[in-house]
């Protein structure tokens, strides 16, 4: 309503793009940092941020960063199919053409997840709620690597391939090419500048000017 309304007319946020999990498995995400802090021009001062709304719609703007997502992929020229489980409910997509194998071996969090939801299921007898889950992702996150460069990670990433799925990798990206080419353009001052930000903030979220 006109309460809530006046409560993030004025509220500034920022959006970090990052490619890999904490264990340094390929995982294109993004973190969206807001201030607690909103202007109140009715009331003439500031006050905390009324966040209820965002948690109450995030079935809904899960979907919507999914489907942008899965236009920006689609542009690459791949091709992407929804992933459904056995009760029938949407866990997003995937890209056509990777083996379930593959994205296994790139799961790392996931496994830590499971085993962590395996683990307090049998110490008390029952399966945690979505609150829990939440806490036992959190405890059983590695500590960041901000120290590797994109390289290294990179470079990391492809030994741990081998020469068959390296292949089947390199045929996917070669057809997805082929479908869309586009040749790039020469950048302009706000891309370089963004393209520069990008890089210095790509593993790490504060630096010096």
């Amino acid at each position: 309503g006109a309460n809530e309304d006046r409560h993030t007319g004025n509220m500034g946020f920022a959006v970090y793009q990052h490619d890999t999990s904490r264990t340094l498995d390929p995982q294109l995400h993004s973190h969206c940092v807001a201030p607690n802090l909103t202007y109140d021009r009715v009331e003439g001062r500031w006050k905390a941020l009324q966040a209820r709304d965002i948690y109450d719609h995030t079935k809904y703007l899960t979907e919507v960063y999914r489907n942008i997502l899965a236009g920006k992929v689609r542009a690459l020229g791949y091709e992407v199919e929804d992933v459904i489980d056995d009760k029938g409910q949407n866990l997003g997509f995937e890209i056509t053409g990777v083996s379930a194998a593959l994205r296994e071996k790139y799961s790392t969090r996931s496994k830590q997840r499971d085993e962590a939801i395996a683990r307090f299921t049998k110490d008390h007898g029952r399966t945690p709620t979505k609150r829990e889950v939440a806490v036992l992702v959190r405890e059983t996150r590695d500590d960041k690597l901000a120290h590797l460069s994109a390289a290294e990670v990179r470079s990391r990433q492809m030994k741990r391939l081998t020469p068959v799925e390296k292949a089947e990798l390199f045929a996917l990206r070669d057809a997805s090419l082929k479908r869309h080419f586009r040749p790039e353009a020469v950048p302009t001052l706000k891309d370089a500048l963004k393209r520069s930000c990008d890089h210095v903030f790509e593993r790490t979220t504060v630096a010096t000017e």
